[in-house]
């Protein structure tokens, strides 16, 4: 089962011409505000949808918890969030975010909900050691079905937390050879009410890696996951 669907991205762009010559302008570099060794950059951005499946709905009587006929719509997005960081190089940095994405539905107003995620960095090199850390949290409502992030049930929208966990340690042997250890986690925690399953996951791989040039590196890697899925919501 599939959703038809169409997107259009409205960009929005600046010139500016000077009297010493001309010089390209990216967005980023408009929007880029620097205190110190603090570096601000908010952005927004918007687009157009259009979908003939918006519930994710399957005509098939064996699908029991999305069988229901088809209905479109067309979906307005609207986001904006910022990004800062501290630092002066891509080497030492500490960096935080945040964004929040609306979406209008044309015919189902009701269905309307907004996405909130924040996200959280930081990377540090002392001599031969190099430490990289991410982690991200979302707060994502509105419908839910198949392999998508959303779920309607009982005409009421259902809620999820998302969490994601990222670790990277790794000591230079040569000027162009490292050994790494690195550490995955990630979370969705559903509504307690929800049909669709809590998913858990992590994962622990160790390596070597060689950088043959700028462009190619080899490596060899192990590593050790698992996920676990569960019918047990979020308790309120």
């Amino acid at each position: 089962m599939m959703a038809k669907s169409f997107q259009r991205l409205v960009l929005c762009g600046m010139a500016c011409l000077c009297t010493r010559g001309a010089h390209g302008i990216e967005p980023e570099d408009l929007l880029h505000y620097k205190i110190g060794n603090w570096h601000f950059r908010p952005h927004a951005s918007t687009s157009l949808t259009a979908n003939d499946n918006i519930f994710f709905r399957d005509s098939s009587a064996e699908s029991q918890t999305l069988f229901g006929p088809k209905e479109g719509d067309v979906i307005t997005q609207l986001g904006t969030g910022f990004q800062a960081a501290l630092g002066r190089n891509d080497i030492n940095t500490f960096g935080f975010g945040y964004d929040y994405l609306h979406r209008f539905y044309t015919d189902h107003s009701e269905v309307s909900s907004g996405d909130h995620a924040g996200q959280v960095a930081a990377s540090i090199e002392r001599g031969k050691v190099r430490f990289s850390t991410a982690h991200s949290a979302s707060l994502q409502t509105g419908i839910q079905g198949g392999n998508t992030i959303r779920v309607q049930q009982n005409d009421r929208i259902l809620d999820r937390i998302l969490l994601s966990d990222q670790l990277r340690v790794s000591v230079d042997i040569t000027p162009k050879s490292d050994l790494y250890l690195s550490g995955t986690y990630s979370m969705t925690d559903q509504d307690e009410s929800s049909p669709f399953n809590d998913i858990e996951s992590w994962n622990v791989a160790g390596g070597y890696g060689f950088g043959y040039s700028e462009k190619l590196r080899f490596f060899a890697q192990t590593s050790y996951g698992e996920q676990i899925v569960s019918r047990l919501g979020r308790s309120r």
